[in-house]
């Protein structure tokens, strides 16, 4: 959405509906996803990329639809893994061990944001039909911001002065700017207006959130109570995309534990009769009924899905390297390859070592998660974080 925003500023657009993507990608990498531009031509969008820093934009054809949120078919991955201390027969062996068993299918920590007030909250309070509270979210004071950000929320949160508030917050808080607008444009107690005005994907984004935490929970109690037994009560998908099907006694035999799926909670889904009450209980903490999901807005209504329990990467691939400066590239970037750079090389006795490992998987599928089967460490950026800073001392 950001790289979106700074599109449309040079554009000079004002409707932030012209680009379409088929899912989000994570901040902390270098990324390349397709993204469908309505009736703008290549030649204005080439016009643009000299003045980009960070982001370029390539690779033009005409279709004839836009893409949405769900199109994607999965993502490649390429992750260097540095300052590893075991030996190579570990690594090869846990590489290994993750290509044939796989890792538990978890949401990661992008999905809830990692901000100070999680993408969930905001999603739950939609559900609740907390409007206030919706923006709230949105805009209420946080730690570790810039001064002029800080003031510029407190500004609002102490006195609602909208305009005050506006004219400190500096234009990259897009969604902020939106909620403010909106209320200015509707009123100041016309919450719900207010966020009709973001993006539909933006809006999508913050029920998914709650969905997930949801499903987060669930396969944590389902893992615990059954581990990874197909069991009578269970929901399979027999075939991929299939309906899934309730597993009843003496038909375990017939499936396998990657067939196994849970509902994200909505309208259209079953449950399996293991888990519903997990699904009641947890839902029933935030006054909400895995039963009872519609809204009277057709646009705050969800669904619902399946998600698989367990999931395997495919195409992996790995390399070893020893090198010694920590700064050094161990993987290429398309843009890269496009320019004919050369391929990292392993230096021989050199001071560290890394392993890069190539992957796909299917969409929805969190990189961070399989990593983390992998590492048998947190992904959570706070951890990593303090990894790197103790390496640095070092």
């Amino acid at each position: 959405n950001e790289a979106l925003n700074v599109l449309y500023t040079l554009l000079r657009i004002k409707a932030r509906t012209l680009f379409e993507y088929a899912g989000t990608k994570d901040k902390r990498g270098i990324t390349t996803q397709r993204v469908t531009a309505f009736k703008l031509t290549a030649q204005r969008l080439e016009s643009i990329n000299e003045r980009l820093k960070g982001i370029k934009v390539g690779g033009y054809k005409y279709v004839d639809k836009p893409l949405k949120l769900g199109d994607l078919h999965g993502n490649y991955f390429v992750v260097v893994l540095r300052h590893i201390s075991v030996s190579d027969e570990v690594i090869t062996e846990a590489v290994k061990s993750l290509s044939e068993n796989g890792f538990i299918n978890y949401f990661g920590e992008q999905r809830f944001g990692t901000g100070f007030v999680p993408t969930y909250y905001v999603g739950r309070a939609i559900l609740q039909k907390n409007w206030p509270l919706v923006t709230h979210y949105l805009l209420c004071p946080r730690p570790g911001e810039s001064e002029e950000v800080s003031s510029a929320r407190k500004l609002f949160s102490e006195t609602s002065n909208i305009s005050a508030a506006l004219s400190k917050l500096p234009k990259k808080f897009h969604i902020e700017r939106t909620i403010l607008c909106g209320l200015k444009k509707h009123g100041n107690n016309a919450h719900l207006n207010a966020f009709q005005e973001l993006p539909r994907n933006t809006k999508l984004i913050y029920l998914h959130s709650y969905q997930s935490y949801i499903w987060n929970s669930v396969v944590s109690e389902r893992v615990n109570k059954f581990g990874f037994n197909v069991v009578a009560g269970d929901l399979v998908e027999p075939n991929e995309n299939d309906e899934p099907v309730l597993v009843k006694a003496g038909e375990e035999h017939n499936y396998n534990i990657y067939q196994v799926v849970l509902p994200l909670p909505g309208v259209s889904v079953k449950y399996p009769e293991n888990m519903i009450d997990k699904y009641t209980e947890t839902m029933k903490l935030d006054n909400l009924d895995p039963l009872q999901m519609e809204m009277s807005s057709k646009e705050f209504s969800l669904s619902g899905g399946y998600r698989k329990i367990l999931s395997k990467p495919s195409e992996v691939s790995w390399k070893i390297f020893q090198y010694d400066d920590s700064k050094i590239s161990l993987s290429r970037t398309e843009l890269d390859i496009l320019a004919n750079k050369p391929e990292p090389v392993s230096v021989p006795e050199g001071k560290y070592k890394a392993l890069r490992i190539s992957f796909r998987l299917y969409k929805g599928t969190y990189a961070t998660m399989c990593l983390r089967e992998l590492m048998k460490l947190s992904t959570e950026k706070t951890f990593q974080s303090q990894l790197q800073e103790s390496v640095e001392f070092l």
